[in-house]
């Protein structure tokens, strides 16, 4: 019995939070394809001018680029600057479940638009596909939470402190009743 309980704190212990990540392309690791963060990969492209953007002879271009996750992903939300003048952007987003989506997004004229992807979970890759008039998008400020596990509630840890606690007394009163019986 005393395995099990260990090996149920241990396994409470054993879950890690989730980590939010944040990139911002203010300090890349590299300036061309593939820029590699710990928990992003960003291909098809480069940076300048401190965004990501599809790279052309002639700089910052229209072009397909992608993100991969190294684990699934949650909460994604992104900058793309410049819709306003491209207005509508393609992407596909493929998720750890196998589901893949063709998403159209449109922008209501602002420089920069804020793309919420947080209705999914489990994303491993994103592919910028196309614009209705291929005009040059970068983006920017990538927010996402990796999953590292679940982080338990008060309450819980608190079950768990008085599970046992009541385990405990209830042993003691056996060997008490052992004891008065001998």
């Amino acid at each position: 019995m005393s395995k099990l309980l260990m090996g149920s704190v241990f396994a409470m212990l054993a879950v890690g939070p989730a980590l939010a990540v944040v990139i911002d392309f203010s300090n890349p690791p590299s300036y061309s394809s593939p820029i590699v963060y710990p928990d992003a990969t960003f291909s098809g492209g480069g940076v300048e001018g401190g965004s990501f953007c599809y790279i052309s002879k002639d700089g910052c271009g229209f072009g397909p680029v992608a993100v991969s996750f190294t684990a699934p992903v949650s909460d994604l939300t992104f900058l793309a600057r410049n819709l306003r003048t491209a207005r509508t952007l393609s992407l596909q987003l493929s998720t750890s479940s196998g589901g893949s989506f063709n998403l159209d997004v449109s922008g209501p004229g602002q420089y920069d638009q804020l793309i919420d992807l947080s209705g999914y979970t489990g994303v491993t890759n994103l592919q910028f596909l196309s614009t209705n008039n291929d005009h040059i998008i970068r983006y920017d400020d990538f927010s996402f939470t990796v999953a590292g596990g679940a982080v338990p509630e008060p309450a819980a840890w608190a079950m768990l402190i008085a599970g046992f606690g009541l385990t405990g007394a209830m042993l003691r009163r056996r060997r008490a009743a052992r004891g008065a019986l001998a």
